[in-house]
């Protein structure tokens, strides 16, 4: 930068590492006014922003990135926001491949941030795989453009390289779409695989899934999300390297277990099991023991007992089950023995179990449970009577008369002997506890009720603070 005999800022580049202001020394005197003129001129590029190196402005960029696995395109939110604000951060993010490497492509049918939606869908996505150079990818396909994914996925992903550069895919599956796009040992570095199907796959397409991720050597999340009634049959992959694994389709309780059996690195688990009668059960030599497993969701459509007697997870922390058939009891209690494991978080769906076998579960999980979700849970929905209400009620005697003292969060649906009234004091107490113990009581941060018993309580008898729990509550 130099300053010409009329005062005048030159500014050799936008991105000049320092600006400075050199007064002639040949003049012994000067003109203050433009002198501030010329600093008032340069006034953007003095700020200390543009004289940060290139590689530490990248390395801004990209902690500005949304930390969504998969980022939606908006003028709002970096990568795009950061091309919008001067010519030198935008050379700079349009240069940087790692801030075009995720992309979500369901844009809102309504999008108020952006000129134009759905049908710039496929400019969007060319315009990132420009700028990502040869970066591992993460994209997301949702419903909705499925075209967009049969062009860039199906047709055109082995052609181009783009099945290499797979690290985290997440893909709507149309009916009818072929998944040979899928390459054996031509998806080196997937990493996550996220599928979402209608109606399941026909056995063809397994064949052909199976045999891909056979090949992948460092998956360790697979998630298969199915709206109906559709099995699993025949799926394989290398299950001892799953940390997640999420199947929506039907499994046989047999599968589920040869394949738990050697994926000893799961730590979240979401399998819908199909029915198993308990009149045939496969004897086995050994408990299938997971030591990392955190999460456990079960639904299954039929018995429950041959998985329960097969298993034990020692650092559970939260467990879901959905079970309408004959609950096994003492298989569970043999279950939770076997584990050994402090539950945090407890919820039963559809689960026809008795009040007192649910208070003996509570009871073991007195010291640990924060969460608890019961939803038409007993023989007709039975089992959450008054009594539990009182045994969850802090009366300030101390925390061992309560019964799970560190609960925060309670969810209740379609569950309706309780009398409302003790519900609202059971809330109250949790909500102010009294904590007198030693071991405080924790306060109720969330209370859910899906239905209300309203036969069992009358406004005009309610108080007024039972009124204002009702209407923030509810």
């Amino acid at each position: 930068m130099d300053i010409d005999s009329n005062n005048s800022v030159m500014l050799d580049s936008p991105r000049s590492d320092a600006i400075r202001y050199r007064r002639p020394s040949d003049e012994p005197t000067h003109d203050v006014t433009a002198s501030r003129l010329s600093a008032k001129a340069a006034g953007p590029f003095l700020s200390p922003i543009y004289r940060l190196p290139t590689e530490l402005l990248q390395d801004i960029f990209i902690f500005c990135l949304p930390r969504d696995k998969f980022i939606q395109p908006s003028p709002l939110q970096a990568p795009l926001l950061l091309t919008h604000i001067c010519a030198p951060w935008r050379n700079i993010g349009i240069s940087l491949p790692a801030l075009w490497s995720s992309l979500q492509t369901n844009l809102p049918k309504k999008d108020t941030s952006m000129d134009t939606h759905k049908f710039n869908s496929s400019e969007i996505m060319r315009l990132w795989l420009s700028r990502a150079g040869e970066t591992p990818l993460s994209f997301s396909f949702r419903p909705g453009h499925a075209e967009l994914f049969v062009d860039v996925v199906v047709n055109s992903a082995s052609m181009s390289g783009l099945s290499l550069r797979w690290r985290h895919l997440k893909m709507y599956i149309p009916k009818g779409t072929s998944i040979s796009f899928l390459i054996p040992d031509h998806l080196p570095l997937l990493e996550t695989l996220e599928i979402s199907t209608t109606n399941g796959l026909h056995r063809r397409q397994i064949e052909l899934l199976s045999n891909a991720l056979l090949s992948v050597p460092n998956l360790s999340q697979f998630i298969w999300r199915n709206s109906s009634y559709s099995r699993s049959a025949g799926l394989q992959m290398r299950w001892s390297n799953l940390t997640r694994l999420v199947i929506e389709a039907v499994m046989t309780i047999q599968l589920a277990l040869k394949c738990l059996s050697v994926a000893h690195r799961l730590v979240y688990v979401s399998l819908r099991l199909g029915w198993s009668s308990t009149a045939f059960i496969a004897p086995r030599s050994s408990i299938i023991t997971l030591p990392g497993l955190k999460s456990l969701i079960i639904r299954i459509d039929g018995y429950l007992l041959e998985f329960l007697l097969a298993v034990a997870f020692p650092n559970l922390h939260d467990l879901r089950i959905t079970h309408r058939a004959e609950w096994p009891h003492a298989a569970f209690m043999a279950f939770l023995e076997r584990s050994n494991c402090h539950l945090q978080s407890f919820s039963f769906y559809s689960v026809p179990v008795s009040e007192v076998d649910l208070v003996t579960y509570l009871e073991r999980f007195n010291g640990t449970l924060k969460e608890l979700t019961l939803h038409e849970v007993g023989v007709a929905a039975q089992n959450v009577t008054d009594a539990i209400l009182v045994r969850l009620t802090d009366f300030g005697v101390g925390d061992k008369s309560v019964l799970c003292p560190k609960i925060e969060r309670v969810r209740l649906g379609e569950i309706t002997p309780y009398t409302f009234g003790l519900f609202v004091d059971m809330v109250k107490s949790r909500m102010n506890p009294c904590n007198g113990a030693s071991d405080p009581i924790k306060v109720i941060k969330m209370i859910q009720s899906f239905s209300l018993p309203q036969s069992s309580w009358n406004e005009s008898t309610m108080s007024s603070w039972t009124r204002q729990l009702y209407k923030e509550v509810w």
